[in-house]
């Protein structure tokens, strides 16, 4: 994968059907969530000359914020080059696991392969 993306955001990222506040919301990715992505961050659809409004498409097709305004333009996530160093998730030696709780809480994790 060509990005690590690692949310910094106390409050967490919300997943996003577009790049944009209107797109249909999905899970909230709690603060140190990483993951990675053949994609670059782009404008915000609504804004595209906002500087402060960028996204970034995960492999699961939905788009997180890598800054939002908070007042003013806030880092929601850090995107930079993947390392050679490791496994990234999704690798043939790693799976990653979701799983959904009867009162709607969401989970995932990556697991190693041995």
């Amino acid at each position: 994968m060509k990005n690590k993306v690692t949310v910094t955001w106390s409050n967490g990222c919300r997943k996003r059907t577009l790049a944009s506040i209107n797109g249909t919301g999905g899970d909230n990715l709690p603060v140190g969530t990483v993951l990675y992505t053949d994609n670059d961050a782009v404008p915000d659809t609504d804004e595209p000359t906002n500087p402060d409004k960028k996204w970034i498409q995960l492999p699961d097709k939905w788009f997180i914020a890598t800054r939002y305004p908070s007042g003013e333009g806030a880092e929601r996530a850090r995107v930079e080059a993947a390392s050679d160093n490791g496994t990234p998730p999704g690798s043939p030696d790693t799976v990653t696991v979701t799983v959904e709780t009867s009162d709607g809480k969401r989970g995932s994790a990556t697991i190693e392969l041995k």
